[in-house]
């Protein structure tokens, strides 16, 4: 197999009004493009989900309410307040 011809490549490509760098760039862009969708599907899908759960108090994904309970020295107050405001 020998080695590819570069000369030749970027003038295919160049016939078709790109070149090897822009061909990176959409990539990068077309990267950054599915990101984002996948991003905004994912807040909508858990906000969606979210409305279908009872109140809660809110929390992080994966850490839930962790962050809140290590911050006091009492957690079961916080948990009877929780009661209290969002029911049993």
């Amino acid at each position: 197999m020998a080695g590819v011809n570069w000369a030749r490549l970027q003038s295919v490509l160049g016939r078709y009004g790109q070149s090897i760098w822009s061909l990176g760039l959409n990539f990068a862009v077309f990267g950054a493009l599915v990101f984002l969708v996948t991003l905004i599907v994912s807040y909508s899908l858990s906000q969606w989900r979210r409305r279908k759960l009872p109140p809660g108090p809110p929390g992080l994904p994966i850490l839930g309410n962790a962050l809140q309970l290590a911050t006091i020295q009492f957690p079961w107050l916080k948990f009877t307040e929780w009661k209290e405001k969002y029911g049993e």
